[in-house]
């Protein structure tokens, strides 16, 4: 079907402990689109997508980021959560930019126990 399997580690300030999602990811490239689901891990929510849309001078490119995010830890007030993809989101956006002039530099494929597949490793 075009997906993988890939695993995303969060590392979350102290006193919590850092968060993994397991995830499928699946390209859509007619649209410049990947989007992901969880499907297992220590948070409870990582469901989203990105798509690419060329400027209409061709110059640029507009990134259109859509994330469902909980990190299942409770008593975390939602404010807190906001605050917090609010801080991460210009960083996922260098990342995405590194990814796309350099694929191999950002996401490194490890052989894993996990569902028998190779997972990919991302630190965000």
């Amino acid at each position: 079907d075009g997906s993988e399997v890939q695993r995303a580690v969060f590392d979350f300030p102290w006193p919590f402990d850092d968060r993994w999602s397991l995830h499928r990811a699946v390209k859509y490239p007619s649209t410049c689109t990947l989007s992901w689901e969880r499907e297992d891990g220590t948070l409870t929510g990582n469901t989203g997508s990105w798509t690419l849309y060329e400027s209409e001078d061709g110059k640029s490119t507009l990134l259109y980021y859509r994330v469902f995010f909980d990190p299942g830890l409770p008593l975390v007030p939602e404010s807190l959560i906001q605050y917090g993809m609010k801080k991460e989101a210009p960083g996922i956006v260098t990342h995405l930019r590194r990814f796309l002039t350099n694929p191999t530099a950002e996401f490194q494929a490890t052989s894993s126990e996990m569902n028998g597949s190779c997972a990919v490793e991302r630190k965000i």
